[in-house]
């Protein structure tokens, strides 16, 4: 990378501590050698842990709000869809 142009990393993880946690380590390890670097954390909930982890720059959160896939032919799966692509969109 060169020092003038800052890049960007989207770290994608779950919510809970077995996967949230070595997701962070990776951003924290990138950013050891990229100091210029911004980390854009993708999770699907947001939990205390987290929030205050990446509460400080250059950490960047962001949410999709995800929930159980229902069965294929349902009402509860034409609502999922929706959800789903809202919340990508809005990402």
């Amino acid at each position: 990378m060169t020092q003038d142009t800052a890049s960007r990393i989207l770290v994608c993880t779950g919510h809970t501590g077995g996967h949230f946690f070595p997701a962070a380590s990776f951003a924290e390890a990138f950013l050891a050698k990229h100091p210029e670097a911004e980390v854009h954390m993708l999770v699907s909930r947001v939990t205390s842990f987290a929030q205050a982890y990446v509460s400080r720059p250059p950490f960047h959160i962001h949410v999709i709000p995800c929930s159980t896939i229902p069965s294929f032919f349902s009402f509860k799966m034409v609502l999922f869809l929706l959800e789903y692509g809202v919340a990508f969109w809005e990402t």
